[in-house]
């Protein structure tokens, strides 16, 4: 899940990770979207985004990040980008859709693409695209608007940034162990940090590593303030989704 003010974004997918797969299956996913009442995340409604009418999006919108951005909510996601012609080319991608209006761009870029981390600053949609090298793009332009060495170790993206001190935090994550399994690569582990940057663009902090319940399949794609406190969204073995609460007492603590 993604949350962003009192909107929330669940995904829902047609395998589990250690499914046999029978014949001809593909995956698919469907987004929800749903409101937060008081902890509790109420209304949830599948999300009308007609990804079976585009090739881009034909297996389901994965791993949104909500922002809100000039009023209206957005997701970004990642996606399947089929370019077309005799020999058509099929590559992951990420896609920035509008919710409510069912628009989207999709930002295909010639390699893989995956986790970006997107934020609004001065009236601006920007995605952190890799930690190490550092690269910061504009969505509006699609040009790298900061690039530089970046983190001494690599790690993924994970939820969107939002404003904290002087600059902005998000959560990023890495996997530990992976195998090869029916429904592809499955990492068994994944460690989650704190990550830090300022208003130029530059990383500043990382935090140490953590589990929200321990070794095993979990991931953070969403993270917002509630007053003094930091929401983080995150889910358990693509079949649970979670809401956690951190006071900013203890935020500052662990960082």
């Amino acid at each position: 899940p993604s949350i962003c003010g009192d909107d929330v974004l669940v995904r829902e997918v047609n395998y589990t990770l250690d499914w046999d797969v029978p014949p001809d299956w593909r995956p698919d996913t469907t987004n929800h979207l749903g409101r937060l009442r008081g902890r509790k995340v109420e209304n949830l409604n599948p999300l009308n985004d007609g990804h079976h009418l585009h090739k881009v999006m034909e297996n389901g919108l994965e791993d949104g990040r909500l922002i809100r951005y000039h009023g209206r909510l957005y997701g970004l996601f990642s996606a399947h980008f089929h370019s077309g012609g005799r020999w058509p080319v099929v590559r992951n991608t990420m896609t920035l859709l509008d919710l409510r209006a069912g628009d989207y761009r999709t930002f295909p870029t010639g390699k893989p693409e995956k986790n970006w981390m997107p934020f609004v600053r001065d009236g601006e949609i920007l995605a952190l695209k890799s930690t190490s090298p550092w690269e910061v793009i504009s969505l509006d332009s699609g040009e790298t608007v900061k690039e530089g060495p970046g983190l001494d170790t690599f790690w993924s993206g994970g939820s969107q940034f939002v404003p904290f001190r002087d600059g902005w935090l998000g959560v990023v994550h890495r996997h530990e162990t992976r195998e090869e399994t029916a429904v592809g690569w499955v990492c068994r582990d994944y460690t989650h940090a704190f990550l830090t940057m300022d208003q130029d663009l530059n990383p500043t902090n990382l935090s140490r590593p953590f589990r929200f319940f321990g070794k095993g399949v979990e991931f953070c794609s969403g993270i917002d303030w509630h007053g003094d406190d930091l929401c983080l969204s995150f889910g358990v073995h693509d079949r649970e989704g979670y809401l956690i609460w951190v006071g900013s007492n203890d935020l500052e603590s662990f960082l």
